[in-house]
């Protein structure tokens, strides 16, 4: 089984790029300045919702870029939204913080008991359909997660499940509990323990507003149509949400839906395939849409259209398959909460939708959903003044692919976000198989290598190891890349003399634990997190990888911006951490000579034979879709080059 899945997540990852265009946006300006007595008598909502046109390529001089005037409103940058109050809140930091003889080192607000955490998960078993009933009968009992352990007495102790103590969890429930008004939460995976804990924290909301008397409205959404290897965790908790708020004490202040992603025009799907699945969809199940699209959404906004509006945006799945993942978010606090939540109503129209469509008792929950709707569209209304105050300095820039498919500019701002790198830049994900973005990374890594710090990348080791291997000769290909030599291509002798150590290296792999509640899978800890760090300003973070399906717009994803000194240099300092630690990470030429890293976790490299040909497709691809290529954003004036940090 475990064969079949890896299989079939390698022809996920690999499909054509869609032809794109880009839009100029300086960083400087698209930020509408306020000072902080403005910040406190409200931001106008409507006005950060509006994108602007202006097309990143000089087309036209000369001839030079006359293929590249195509232009698509999709692509556009949302403006920057000021007056935000920002924590970044990480499970990402080097698990080796022991010290001998002291234990583990206190005062880190990221670090995350990685090696409990696996203790606590291996052969773990939860009823999941119990816990479900508990929760839904009375959400004021604490959960029974704790696994019974021999203790060194010999007796069996029960531990508690660590993730409950992690950073992120945390920021989860005080987004939660801070909610008064409004609920909204969106996970691609949504179940196991920690699933049910998030939803009896929602629960225990809904009780205290019901003894108030107040109207308190939820919303839980979740991509149900892909449970890869996670049906076991997810459904039972699943299925009693959703028959809960269709009738039951909590219906009339609970909505669930599934998400609908039949609106993804772009599949993940190789070249070809998604015409033959696409007749397919939906006639048998499968652990993956059969066009390879889905919500990958992993965000809480709380009360979004009050002074109290926050949000947590962040890598981590809630499941307990996901615990020792390497994951990384933030709690956001004034307008930019507001503004997210006009961006996922598009969401919220397409699930009830479909949900109309397939249950038929569903009917008992228009009136809610019509009620969110339109509080959404007053607070997005050209004509609406309605405000919210800010609680801090922060600039925040939403980047998406929405649930429709009408905006899709997140490959956009990453592409010149890594473009963009004056000082430093600092790239750790879960996958970058993407040709362009190996451009980008190329042409800053060549133009900052005399810098300090210059620039660098953490990459996965373990599922995805193949498709970051591909990364790896991409990246290759890129740093020979010569102006004048635009259609040279080195051959495999030059490119075996780049030495990658400086650009990449690769995250260490837990040993995986076994769980037998999941049918004999292996959880392989997985650097998990989706982090960008420019210029020690700059942070991109959120649900998205930086590969070929996640940027084309075959996943809706959504990740923020952060503008914010103190955010970046967090971040940072846990990127270098991990970095420089040899017991954390390897570089390119360390992993090619680890013979045990199967066992290890990881998986075996793709066949020299395979490798070249899916190189040689994915050339083919971005060759003929140079109106992504970050190479021709438009220059302002003839001594400025592409790269400068004028069209973002």
């Amino acid at each position: 089984m475990r064969g079949i899945f890896r299989n079939f997540k390698y022809l996920s990852f690999i499909a054509p790029i869609f032809t794109l265009s880009c839009i100029s946006r300086s960083f400087e300006e698209s930020t509408i300045r306020l000072d902080a007595d403005q910040c406190s008598t409200g931001v106008t909502l409507n006005q950060f919702i509006q994108r602007k046109q202006e097309t990143c390529y000089a087309s036209g001089q000369s001839g030079e870029y006359d293929n590249l005037k195509a232009f698509n409103p999709k692509y556009e940058l949302y403006p920057w939204i000021p007056c935000n109050e920002v924590r970044l809140v990480s499970m990402a930091k080097s698990r080796f913080e022991r010290e001998p003889g002291k234990g583990f080192s206190s005062g880190n607000p990221h670090f995350y008991d990685f090696e409990t955490a696996k203790e606590y998960l291996r052969d773990l078993k939860v009823d999941m359909k119990a816990l479900s009933d508990q929760i839904f009968s009375d959400p004021s009992l604490e959960l029974p997660t704790s696994k019974l352990t021999e203790s060194a007495a010999g007796k069996f102790v029960f531990s508690k499940n660590p993730v409950f103590d992690s950073p992120i969890h945390q920021a989860m429930v005080g987004v939660i509990r801070s909610a008064q008004e409004r609920l909204y939460v969106n996970f691609m995976l949504f179940g196991g323990s920690w699933g049910a804990e998030v939803m009896r924290e929602v629960l225990l909301k809904i009780v205290k507003a019901k003894n108030e008397n107040r109207n308190f409205q939820v919303i839980v959404m979740h991509d149900f149509d892909n449970v890869f290897v996670f049906e076991s965790e997810m459904k039972p908790l699943w299925d009693k949400m959703f028959s809960e708020s269709i009738s039951g004490p909590f219906s009339e202040h609970l909505v669930v839906m599934s998400s609908d992603i039949s609106q993804r025009v772009t599949s993940a799907m190789p070249i070809g395939l998604s015409a033959l699945t696409a007749p397919l969809q939906g006639l048998f199940k499968t652990p993956l849409s059969l066009l390879g699209t889905s919500d990958h959404s992993k965000i809480i906004i709380s009360d979004p259209f009050t002074n109290n509006a926050q949000m947590i945006v962040q890598s981590k799945n809630i499941s307990d398959f996901n615990h020792t993942n390497f994951d990384e978010g933030a709690v956001i606090k004034g307008p930019a909460a507001s503004v997210s939540m006009i961006t996922f109503k598009r969401d919220i129209e397409l699930a009830a939708e479909k949900s109309s469509k397939k249950i038929k008792s569903f009917a008992a929950k228009k009136d809610q959903i019509k009620q969110w709707l339109s509080v959404i569209e007053f607070a997005a209304s050209p004509k609406s003044t309605l405000k919210v105050s800010g609680p801090g300095k922060s600039d925040v820039m939403l980047v998406e692919n929405n649930a429709d498919d009408s905006v899709r500019n997140l490959e956009h701002a990453v592409l010149k976000l890594m473009s963009s790198a004056k000082k430093n830049l600092r790239a750790y994900n879960m996958l970058a198989y993407h040709n362009m973005v190996a451009k980008a990374y190329a042409d800053s890594s060549k133009r900052l290598s005399k810098t300090p710090q210059g620039a660098r990348m953490i990459l996965d080791a373990t599922l995805v190891y193949p498709l970051n291997q591909l990364f790896e000769s991409m990246l290759k290909q890129e740093l020979l890349f010569e102006p004048k030599k635009p259609n040279f291509r080195a051959g495999t002798e030059a490119m075996a003399k780049v030495d990658l150590t400086q650009n990449i290296r690769w995250r260490k792999f837990l040993p995986p634990i076994f769980q037998k509640s999941k049918g004999l899978i292996d959880v392989e800890p997985q650097q998990h997190t989706k982090t960008i760090v420019v210029d020690d300003l700059y942070t991109l973070l959120g649900s998205s990888n930086f590969d070929l399906n996640s940027l084309k717009g075959a996943f809706r994803e959504f990740s923020v911006i952060i503008k914010d000194p103190g955010v970046a240099r967090q971040s940072a300092e846990i990127f270098d951490s991990i970095w420089s630690n040899s017991s954390e990470t390897v570089d390119s030429n360390e992993i090619v000579e680890l013979k045990k890293m199967p066992e290890m976790g990881g998986v075996k490299p793709l066949p020299e034979s395979i490798r070249g040909e899916l190189i040689k497709a994915a050339q083919f691809e971005s060759d003929r879709n140079e109106t992504i290529n970050p190479r021709n954003f438009k220059r302002r004036g003839d001594q400025q080059g592409p790269l400068d940090d004028n069209c973002f």
